[in-house]
């Protein structure tokens, strides 16, 4: 899936008004960072802590399956 940082963040603000009940299950995203971020390490940092939220995301019986994550998916 190739998104931008600012996809995943309105991935996380719509799966919590979607299901405001998880949002405490719901990961936080890594820091978004002005200086430094095209430093090889913190790319892969990144890129593990979003490829987590993501995973942790797909996997969860209920947040997985709503619409906002199928739509995000496709779009």
């Amino acid at each position: 899936v190739k998104k931008r940082y600012s996809d995943f963040v309105k991935l996380r603000t719509q799966l919590i008004k979607a299901q405001p009940k998880y949002r405490k299950l719901i990961p936080s995203l890594p820091p978004k960072k002005i200086v430094g971020k095209f430093v090889p390490e913190f790319i892969e940092r990144r890129r593990k802590d979003m490829e987590y939220f993501l995973t942790y995301i797909l996997l969860h019986p209920v947040l997985g399956t709503t619409p906002v994550v199928k739509w995000w998916l496709i779009d």
